[in-house]
Protein backbone atom coordinates (compact mmCIF):
# COMPACT_ATOMS: atom_id res chain seq x y z
CA UNK A 1 0.00 0.00 0.00
CA UNK A 2 1.55 3.54 -1.06
CA UNK A 3 2.81 5.34 1.96
CA UNK A 4 -0.22 7.88 0.82
CA UNK A 5 -2.94 5.45 1.45
CA UNK A 6 -1.45 4.05 4.61
CA UNK A 7 -1.56 7.73 5.97
CA UNK A 8 -5.26 8.17 5.53
CA UNK A 9 -5.95 4.96 6.18
CA UNK A 10 -3.92 5.43 9.85
CA UNK A 11 -5.60 8.53 10.29
CA UNK A 12 -9.20 7.46 10.39
CA UNK A 13 -7.71 5.00 12.78
CA UNK A 14 -7.05 7.45 15.00
CA UNK A 15 -3.09 6.73 14.08
CA UNK A 16 -0.17 9.62 13.52
CA UNK A 17 0.73 10.43 9.95
CA UNK A 18 4.76 9.47 11.79
CA UNK A 19 2.82 5.95 12.81
CA UNK A 20 1.84 5.32 9.54
CA UNK A 21 4.68 5.61 8.15
CA UNK A 22 6.82 3.51 10.27
CA UNK A 23 3.70 0.68 10.02
CA UNK A 24 4.18 0.56 6.69
CA UNK A 25 8.39 0.80 7.48
CA UNK A 26 8.08 3.91 5.34
CA UNK A 27 8.82 1.93 1.68
CA UNK A 28 11.87 2.55 0.13
CA UNK A 29 14.13 5.88 0.19
CA UNK A 30 14.57 6.76 -2.82
CA UNK A 31 16.16 10.60 -3.20
CA UNK A 32 16.36 13.47 -0.69
CA UNK A 33 15.24 16.53 -2.82
CA UNK A 34 16.33 19.68 -0.66
CA UNK A 35 14.39 19.68 2.37
CA UNK A 36 11.88 16.66 1.07
CA UNK A 37 12.65 12.90 1.88
CA UNK A 38 11.23 10.97 -0.69
CA UNK A 39 9.75 7.75 -0.45
CA UNK A 40 8.81 4.83 -2.53
CA UNK A 41 6.30 1.98 -1.69
CA UNK A 42 4.75 -0.73 -4.03
CA UNK A 43 0.91 -1.21 -3.56
CA UNK A 44 0.50 -5.11 -2.75
CA UNK A 45 -2.57 -5.55 -4.45
CA UNK A 46 -1.78 -3.32 -8.01
CA UNK A 47 1.72 -3.95 -7.78
CA UNK A 48 2.04 -0.19 -8.64
CA UNK A 49 4.83 1.96 -7.43
CA UNK A 50 4.53 5.64 -6.00
CA UNK A 51 6.07 8.08 -4.05
CA UNK A 52 5.40 10.27 -1.47
CA UNK A 53 7.91 13.27 0.28
CA UNK A 54 8.27 14.07 3.81
CA UNK A 55 9.25 17.47 4.50
CA UNK A 56 12.34 17.84 6.50
CA UNK A 57 11.87 14.02 6.81
CA UNK A 58 8.54 14.55 9.12
CA UNK A 59 5.96 11.97 8.55
CA UNK A 60 3.10 14.14 9.49
CA UNK A 61 4.00 16.76 6.62
CA UNK A 62 3.51 14.66 3.29
CA UNK A 63 4.14 15.74 -0.60
CA UNK A 64 1.84 13.47 -2.72
CA UNK A 65 1.28 13.56 -6.92
CA UNK A 66 -1.22 16.63 -6.79
CA UNK A 67 -1.68 17.22 -2.47
CA UNK A 68 0.31 18.16 0.42
CA UNK A 69 -1.12 16.92 4.12
CA UNK A 70 -0.58 18.43 7.27
CA UNK A 71 -1.66 15.80 9.77
CA UNK A 72 -2.57 17.21 13.62
CA UNK A 73 -4.13 13.53 14.67
CA UNK A 74 -3.44 12.98 17.97
CA UNK A 75 -3.68 17.03 18.14
CA UNK A 76 -6.90 17.77 18.76
CA UNK A 77 -8.26 17.78 14.57
CA UNK A 78 -8.36 20.38 11.95
CA UNK A 79 -11.34 22.94 12.25
CA UNK A 80 -10.33 25.59 10.46
CA UNK A 81 -6.66 26.90 8.39
CA UNK A 82 -5.45 29.68 6.87
CA UNK A 83 -2.63 29.53 4.17
CA UNK A 84 -0.06 32.58 2.93
CA UNK A 85 1.90 32.09 0.09
CA UNK A 86 5.68 33.63 -0.29
CA UNK A 87 4.86 37.54 0.87
CA UNK A 88 1.29 37.94 0.05
CA UNK A 89 -1.15 38.62 2.10
CA UNK A 90 -3.18 35.65 4.19
CA UNK A 91 -5.87 33.68 2.19
CA UNK A 92 -9.51 33.96 3.94
CA UNK A 93 -9.41 31.11 6.56
CA UNK A 94 -10.89 27.88 5.42
CA UNK A 95 -12.94 25.74 7.19
CA UNK A 96 -12.21 22.23 7.52
CA UNK A 97 -13.86 19.73 5.35
CA UNK A 98 -15.64 16.51 6.60
CA UNK A 99 -12.46 14.66 5.12
CA UNK A 100 -9.97 16.50 6.62
CA UNK A 101 -11.92 16.86 10.08
CA UNK A 102 -12.56 13.13 10.07
CA UNK A 103 -8.79 12.04 9.47
CA UNK A 104 -7.41 15.12 11.25
CA UNK A 105 -5.61 16.77 8.25
CA UNK A 106 -5.55 19.85 6.28
CA UNK A 107 -5.22 19.19 2.50
CA UNK A 108 -3.93 21.56 -0.01
CA UNK A 109 -4.93 20.62 -3.09
CA UNK A 110 -6.20 21.22 -6.99
CA UNK A 111 -5.64 25.92 -7.47
CA UNK A 112 -3.91 26.00 -4.09
CA UNK A 113 -1.97 23.13 -5.39
CA UNK A 114 -0.36 24.43 -8.00
CA UNK A 115 0.52 28.04 -6.03
CA UNK A 116 2.32 25.98 -3.64
CA UNK A 117 4.30 24.58 -5.93
CA UNK A 118 5.16 27.36 -7.72
CA UNK A 119 6.22 29.45 -4.40
CA UNK A 120 9.04 29.67 -2.76
CA UNK A 121 7.41 29.86 1.18
CA UNK A 122 4.01 28.85 2.14
CA UNK A 123 2.65 29.19 5.86
CA UNK A 124 -0.09 27.40 7.06
CA UNK A 125 -1.82 28.19 10.51
CA UNK A 126 -4.39 25.35 11.59
CA UNK A 127 -6.96 25.69 14.52
CA UNK A 128 -7.92 22.52 16.00
CA UNK A 129 -11.20 21.19 17.30
CA UNK A 130 -9.63 21.91 20.87
CA UNK A 131 -9.00 25.62 20.04
CA UNK A 132 -5.34 24.77 19.99
CA UNK A 133 -3.21 26.68 17.11
CA UNK A 134 -0.19 25.05 15.48
CA UNK A 135 1.53 27.00 12.69
CA UNK A 136 3.99 25.86 10.06
CA UNK A 137 6.16 27.74 7.84
CA UNK A 138 8.12 25.57 4.89
CA UNK A 139 10.77 26.60 2.76
CA UNK A 140 9.64 25.39 -0.58
CA UNK A 141 12.59 26.08 -2.81
CA UNK A 142 12.66 22.53 -3.89
CA UNK A 143 8.77 21.94 -3.87
CA UNK A 144 8.72 21.82 -7.52
CA UNK A 145 11.47 19.39 -8.11
CA UNK A 146 10.15 17.16 -5.76
CA UNK A 147 7.21 17.08 -7.11
CA UNK A 148 8.76 16.68 -10.40
CA UNK A 149 10.30 13.48 -8.81
CA UNK A 150 7.12 12.07 -7.15
CA UNK A 151 5.65 12.34 -10.40
CA UNK A 152 8.53 11.08 -12.52
CA UNK A 153 9.25 7.62 -13.74
CA UNK A 154 11.91 6.83 -10.74
CA UNK A 155 8.38 6.91 -8.60
CA UNK A 156 6.49 4.69 -11.08
CA UNK A 157 9.16 2.29 -11.64
CA UNK A 158 9.39 -0.55 -8.85
CA UNK A 159 13.06 0.31 -7.27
Amino acid sequence: MNIQKTFLIALAFGLGAASACQADNVGKKLSDVGKWAIYQDIDPATGEASCTGLYQDDGNIQLARAALYFSLSGRGGVKAYTTRYDNLRPNPVHLATKMETDLSIAAIRGPDFATLTSSTRFRIHILTAQNQAFDYDLDLTDIAAATAFINGPDCRTAA
